[in-house]
């Protein structure tokens, strides 16, 4: 670390940082030179999943940091207690291996005023814009966030399907609290992409914590107004594919949309069929 902008500038005010970890070495040394160098970071609290590689050590050669290992927890669950324990009024998650630019944090400080969860453009590691993050009409997806620590008053949940999932529901509980997301476009930080190739049944098993997750802490009123994007063919198959007992117990008033889905859907699939006949016909 070659610099630590807390220390070295005692008339800034300091602020709390967040951050989840497993098996992160390859960009955590950079992702917290970077931080530590952009923000006054008054406390790191980490929670780490049980790391097999060399994160542990690099975590401890920082200063002001706590760190907290909770094999098999889920992210949403992680995200809920670390933000507890912040002790300044605005806290940022930092997301590893989402590396901010020079002045970021100047940056969005001068926007703090209008929104309670504050992102940042992102730029991937092919060098693109991130077209998901750029249109707030869909996800904001991983940090790095500053966010409103009050604004968080109703973010709970279990340790079950809030994984993947998390800016969405994080995003629901602040503005169901009466707070915004707000997007800054002033500044930016880069991605590191993530492998491509995933296991089949890791996947497999995302998708069924991913489905879940959506059913069970995101309101369809909400996503009916803030989050259509979760009414498209992918996010509904996947949600259709639930027991019909499990979303009934959960969360039914996901049904009645599951079921329009559905019936929309035949619809679709009985036209294509009906043209494909005729189209044979008239050869």
């Amino acid at each position: 670390m070659d610099k630590d902008r807390y220390k070295e500038a005692r008339d800034v005010i300091g602020i709390d940082c967040i951050m989840l970890t497993l098996n992160a070495e390859a960009h955590l040394e950079e992702t917290l030179d970077t931080f530590y160098r952009e923000v006054p970071i008054r406390w790191l609290y980490v929670i780490d999943g049980h790391s097999k590689d060399n994160t542990i050590s690099i975590l401890q050669k920082y200063p002001r940091i706590t760190i907290k290992v909770e094999k098999d927890m889920t992210t949403g669950k992680a995200f809920e207690l670390l933000s507890r324990r912040v002790q300044t009024p605005w806290f940022i998650w930092i997301d590893v291996g989402k590396i901010p630019m020079k002045g970021w944090y100047d940056v969005m400080q001068n926007h703090l005023h209008e929104g309670d969860m504050l992102a940042s453009l992102r730029l991937n590691s092919d060098g693109r814009l991130d077209p998901t993050i750029a249109n707030t009409t869909k996800r904001p997806l991983g940090g790095p966030w500053i966010i409103f620590k009050d604004s968080m008053r109703d973010y709970q949940v279990d340790d079950d399907y809030a994984q993947r999932n998390i800016d969405i529901i994080i995003k629901q509980a602040i503005e169901q609290a009466g707070g915004n997301y707000h997007l800054v476009r002033d500044t930016y930080h880069y991605c590191y992409l993530p492998p491509q190739k995933i296991d089949k049944k890791l996947l497999q098993e995302r998708i069924l914590q991913n489905s879940k997750g959506i059913v069970k802490y995101i309101s369809p009123y909400y996503a009916q107004v803030n989050a259509k994007y979760l009414f498209d063919d992918h996010w509904m198959l996947m949600m259709h594919r639930l027991p019909k007992q499990w979303i009934r117990d959960t969360n039914p008033g996901w049904l009645p949309l599951l079921q329009q889905w559905e019936h929309r859907r035949l619809l679709l699939a009985k036209i294509k069929h009906i043209v494909g006949e005729i189209l044979r016909w008239l050869r």
